[in-house]
Parts: C-alpha cells; structure tokens; sequence
C-alpha cells in the first residue's frame, strides 16, 4: 500500500529566482511571488539555479553576482509576513556544457552543498565529446553530473544519444515538471525509473506569467484519478537533502 498523502510534495531542484541574475525573476519582488508560489503547493526546499556561461564569466564574477542577487533578496524578505512560511532557498547554478569545462574552477557551483551538479546540455545533435566531458567532471571534480530537463533533449537526440549519456555512472536526471504534459515524456520518465535512474524534479519557473512555479501537471498525474503513486514515491527516494558537505552554501557562497 502506498504511504504517500497527497499532501507530499517534492524539492524544487531548478529555479531561475533570484533577482536580476539571469533571464529568471527580474526583481526581488518577483522572487518573493514565484517563492510564495511554490509555498502554497507545499514545497519545502527550492535550489536557485541561476544561468552560468563558462564561457562568458569566470566563476568568481558569477558567484560574487549570484551572493548580491541573494542578498539584495534576503532584504526584501525581511517584511515578508506571509500565512505560508517560504521554501528554504539553496545555492546551486545550471551550467552551460562546454568543452574541456572539467579543466576550470567549478568551485561553489554545487547545488546546495552536496557533490551534485547541474548541468545544461548543447541545444545541438549530439556529439561523442559531450558524454566524454561529463565523464570528466565526473573524475576531476569528484562530482555526480546532474542532467538538467533531460526531457527536453528527445526531439533531438536519439535513443543511442540518451544511453551514451545514462551511462556514466551515478548521473542523476532532473525532469521539468511540464513534461507531465505529454505522453512521449512520461513515457521516457517512466522508462528511467524502471531502469533504476535517479530521478528530481524543477519547476525550471524564470518567472509568474509565461515560465512559472506551476506544479499541477505532475500533482494531477501523480495523485490524479489514475495516479502514479509509485512514480511519486521513487522520485522522494531519489531526492537529496540538502546537506552542509561541499560546495554553494545556503547563504550564497
């Protein structure tokens, strides 16, 4: 029998929320609404992942940015006097896949202190060299690659593309939670918890109007009529805490 309620919600492992810091939230106050947002569905924890291009900032730029981002919204949260207590916020970034990037300070880009890193691949047909580059972080930077939205990967990529990928040992795959909305990509998140892959969840929200923290897709297929209530629970196993052991601190460090 199954032991979740339907109140059981998930992390949120991709968030463009802080303020002014890539093409996500523009303002502290639209952090404070996409935070709120995610309250009210019950979320506990939220992993900003603001945009890093490797190739056009080093990484200290970006982390002293990301930490004025999270103060200057820090700030703004000090009136916040909402019913609904926020979701803790953690430091992390999606990283743009680039070659020999394992050779450059990766340094405070983990997502929220754990070894885990998120990382965006080329909207491009695949090349061997972007599978061999996640095989190389993984080994020089004792990391554990993180697919972002791999979903949205499967109009260009073919089947012998994805398990060249899926097979780098302990890749973890993060899933939008708008690919609830369509039956080849539930299909594909099906597939890869029954061949054993982690598996987490981002609302991938950059904002409330068009790109937003709208979870009702995947809560309607979960513990919808017909819900997966299996598929919910293998999510929650593959969840991390976020743990204070390496990497972006709570604090935006």
């Amino acid at each position: 029998m199954s032991t979740v309620k339907p109140d059981t919600i998930f992390r949120d492992y991709h968030i463009h929320c802080l303020p002014a810091m890539d093409d996500g939230a523009t303002d502290p106050a639209t952090s404070l609404d996409m935070l709120r947002a995610l309250a009210r569905q019950g979320v506990p924890d939220a992993v900003a992942t603001p945009h890093y291009y490797p190739n056009m900032e080093d990484v200290a730029a970006y982390r002293a940015r990301r930490r004025l981002s999270f103060e200057a919204l820090t700030e703004y949260l000090r009136g916040y006097a909402g019913k609904d207590p926020l979701p803790r916020l953690w430091m992390g970034a999606e990283i743009a896949l680039v070659p020999r990037l394992y050779e450059r300070d990766l340094s405070g880009l983990f997502m929220a202190n754990t070894d885990r890193i998120l990382l965006e691949l080329p909207y491009t047909s695949y090349e061997p060299w972007i599978a061999e580059e996640l095989r190389n972080i993984r080994s020089a930077h004792n990391a554990v690659p993180v697919l972002a939205h791999l979903d949205r990967y499967l109009r260009d990529y073919r089947n012998k593309d994805i398990d060249d990928l899926l097979s780098i040992p302990d890749i973890v795959v993060q899933i939008n939670v708008a690919a609830f909305t369509n039956r080849k990509t539930v299909y594909f998140v099906q597939w890869l918890a029954e061949a054993g892959f982690p598996l987490i969840l981002g609302s991938d929200a950059h904002n409330t109007s068009t790109r937003t923290t709208d979870l009702s897709a995947a809560l309607k297929y979960f513990f919808g009529k017909r819900g997966d209530r299996d598929l919910f629970e293998y999510i929650l196993r593959s969840e991390f805490a976020p743990m204070a052991s390496r990497g972006a601190s709570k604090r935006g460090e």
